[in-house]
């Protein structure tokens, strides 16, 4: 007789104990509405050009020395090459770019730029004959290179001024820059008008000309911007790396 109450009032605290669960996973619907519209919504890609929402920074090249916005340091530039019978061949180039100012300032930042062989996958510009050669950029800090990569194909043009497209690498930021369509005519300076991007919003932008360069970048401080940087100065002070 015991066993047979104890029985019942276990039976009785499992049916309490299941309908008191039920009851706290029941879900109020006007909650879950205000709920939902709280939720934030991602913001849509704003495709107007860069020249429109970003910022305008100026750019600066002396002899010896670079300005771009925020980022400055110094230039060298070595051309090299040899004459045979009056014409020039083997030409090659190396430009190095040091940032030494704000957050380089204690631990500069040492760019080198120069002809080389392709490293990163760039599959993705199937617009361009290329060879093997690529404009690449190696980055070093404290003695040491660090991960960030540039790597520039070049394509065939007129007195140099042919398609430029490429890619820039450092740690979780990768953008893609590219000639507009069109650009680089004869009036314009080496290097045709440039666009850079981080996957498909246009977050840099480049307008060289024989005197002067017109340049934008994001208006938000940060990352994306200060990388963005970096490469339009890298666009900057190219140095056609010829044969």
């Amino acid at each position: 007789m015991f066993q047979l109450v104890a029985g019942l009032a276990a039976a009785s605290l499992f049916v309490q104990d299941g309908t008191e669960s039920s009851e706290e996973q029941e879900v109020d619907p006007a909650a879950a509405v205000v709920e939902m519209s709280s939720t934030p919504v991602a913001a849509e890609l704003d495709t107007r050009p860069i020249s429109e929402r970003g910022e305008e920074i100026e750019f600066r090249q002396r002899f010896r020395s670079w300005s771009l916005g925020d980022l400055s340091g110094r230039l060298s530039r070595r051309t090299t090459s040899s004459n045979i019978l009056g014409l020039r061949r083997g030409q090659s180039s190396r430009v190095t770019l040091t940032v030494n100012n704000g957050a380089y300032e204690d631990n500069p930042l040492t760019i080198t730029c120069s002809a080389r062989e392709v490293s990163l996958g760039l599959e993705w510009i199937a617009r361009l004959d290329r060879d093997e050669l690529v404009y690449g950029c190696s980055f070093e800090q404290d003695g040491q290179e660090t991960d960030a990569v540039f790597e520039m194909v070049l394509g065939g043009g007129l007195m140099g001024r042919g398609d430029r497209a490429g890619e820039y690498r450092s740690g979780d930021t990768v953008l893609r820059f590219q000639n507009r369509e069109g650009s680089g005519g004869l009036m314009s300076s080496m290097m045709p008008d440039m666009s850079v991007y981080q996957g498909e919003l246009e977050v840099g932008a480049l307008d060289p000309g024989m005197m002067s360069y017109d340049v934008w970048v994001v208006r938000e401080p940060g990352a994306v911007r200060e990388h963005t940087t970096i490469v339009l100065a890298i666009l900057a002070t190219y140095t056609e790396p010829g044969n």
